[in-house]
């Protein structure tokens, strides 16, 4: 019997066009690891902070 605890957070960000960015964190954690799950939340993650980080760095500078 696998043991699965999966958690879904859904973050909104308001950027400086005042548009949602929506950013899923997903944390998935099985008994025996299936890492290619963890890897794709951890991509799809950094793939929604780059552009807000990009958009604050614009604002102060």
């Amino acid at each position: 019997m696998k043991y699965c605890i999966s958690k879904c957070i859904d973050i909104y960000v308001s950027a400086h066009y005042n548009d949602g960015i929506k950013i899923y964190y997903i944390l998935l954690f099985k008994k025996g690891g299936n890492h290619m799950e963890i890897a794709m939340a951890v991509l799809k993650f950094v793939g929604g902070v780059i552009p807000l980080v990009q958009e604050l760095l614009k604002t102060f500078m």
